[in-house]
Order: structure tokens, then C-alpha cells, then sequence
């Protein structure tokens, strides 16, 4: 839940550059407090389903956003492999939540999870272009 925290606190400060100073605040803001709540329900009811729903929100609807925002100002490569990032990580989510395994050995979760890998592997590869961007590459 963390490190969905930090990418949507990442995307929120990658698009900030684009918006007013007390937008980007506030949703940075915003970010540690939905964090708090979803940290304090997800230990208190011990249901993985608040996991699902923080990552779904975190990634698909804030990363989303922000980053598609971001690319419409600027036509940054970097968010555009970043929103490829978060089309595979909704792919992995199709796949977990209608548990679709191709067999018994490998089944719906090693598959949600190789996808996962992918966006990662994706994910880095706009983190590292923002950084070449930048010039600290």
C-alpha cells in the first residue's frame, strides 16, 4: 500500500509541474490521509479486498489521471509509458479478480503477477526517462 502511495504521490508531483501550486498541495494532502484510512481499515477488518481497492484507486484512478493530464500539457514520453504502466497493472487486475488461469500449474495469480512484472518493468522505464529528461542521466 506504500509503494502505491508513492507512485501516486509521484505522479501527483510529476503533473504538479503543469497545475497551480495549491492543487498539487492538496492532493499531496489528500494522498497521506487516504493512505492513513486505508492502512486503518485494511487492519482492522483483515480483508485483502481494501488492498485491492486502495492499489485499483492508487494506480488506475490517480496515476491514471495525473499522468494523462500531465501527457496532454506535454506530450512527455515518460507518462505515456508510465500510463502503459498502468494499462498492464489493469490487465493484471482482469486477470486476478476473474481468476483466469491458462492451467493448474500456472494459474491466475502467477499470471496477475507476470503481468505485474511487465508493468514494472514498464513503470521504470518512464521513471528513468523523467530522470534522463531532467538531465540527471
Amino acid at each position: 500500500m506504500t509503494a502505491v502511495m508513492l507512485c501516486e504521490r509521484a505522479a501527483i508531483l510529476h503533473a504538479g509541474k503543469q497545475m497551480p501550486v495549491q492543487i498539487t498541495k492538496f492532493f499531496s494532502s489528500l494522498n497521506i490521509a487516504e493512505l492513513i484510512l486505508m492502512i486503518t481499515v485494511t487492519c482492522s477488518t483483515l480483508n485483502f479486498f481494501f488492498v485491492e481497492l486502495h492499489a485499483f484507486y492508487g494506480l488506475l484512478i490517480v496515476t491514471g489521471i495525473f499522468e494523462l493530464y500531465n501527457y496532454s500539457k506535454t506530450r512527455s514520453e515518460a507518462s505515456l509509458r508510465i500510463l502503459c504502466s498502468v494499462a498492464f497493472s489493469s490487465i493484471a487486475a482482469v486477470v486476478h479478480i476473474w481468476q483466469l488461469s491458462p492451467n493448474r500449474w500456472f494459474n491466475a495469480l502467477d499470471l496477475a503477477h507476470s503481468i505485474m512484472c511487465i508493468s514494472i518493468f514498464i513503470l521504470f522505464s518512464g521513471i528513468k526517462r523523467i530522470i534522463f529528461d531532467q538531465g540527471n542521466l
